[in-house]
């Protein structure tokens, strides 16, 4: 049995901005392939808070999933606060840099610097391909456990949980292992 926990990163999540379906939809496909779901957290893009909130998740779990907060703009913290937690750099990922090139010249569009920021990713992850945006998802080993970072877009972050994901928690869950819930009205 693999325990697993989801971390929704946003503003727009805690206000009520947007319905988290996202933590609803990993738990669904999670649960499909024997994980166990111990909790479900969602807090502000606030640092100090993503840091302490990853720390108390992957202390409980076998995996951590968090979703948000990748993308360009001024308040997508969730890749630093990754970095910090790890004590981990900041690198260019060079093939993500030239997926997003080609991204944005397929697209006739120029891309800025805020963008290519995108390929900056901490040095222990390894980037998970994308292919319906451009924030890449990361894969980290965290003393045997697994954490995994997924954009905020329930679109790339199903495609990414669907391509990469998935297949990999499915290994790491005991074969044999079968969770049953009955509902009884």
């Amino acid at each position: 049995m693999l325990n697993l926990s989801i971390l929704t990163i946003g503003d727009e999540i805690c206000i009520g901005q947007i319905i988290n379906t996202n933590a609803a939809w990993i738990a669904a496909e999670c649960t499909r392939i024997s994980c166990k779901i111990l909790a479900h957290s969602s807090i502000g893009d606030e640092m100090d808070s993503i840091i302490s909130e990853i720390g108390r998740l992957i202390a409980l779990s076998d995996a951590l999933i968090i979703t948000g907060g990748l993308g360009p703009t001024h308040d997508d913290i969730t890749k630093e606060a990754i970095r910090a937690f790890l004590g981990d750099t900041i690198v260019l990922h060079e093939p993500t840099l030239a997926y997003l090139k080609e991204f944005y010249t397929s697209r006739n569009r120029t891309l800025t610097e805020r963008n290519a920021t995108q390929a900056l990713l901490p040095s222990t992850a390894q980037p998970l391909h994308n292919s319906r945006g451009t924030a890449p998802g990361m894969l980290f080993d965290y003393h045997g456990k697994m954490i995994v970072s997924l954009p905020g877009v329930p679109m790339e972050m199903k495609g990414i949980m669907t391509d990469h994901v998935l297949p990999l928690l499915a290994k790491r869950a005991a074969i044999g292992d079968v969770l049953l819930y009955k509902t009884l009205m």
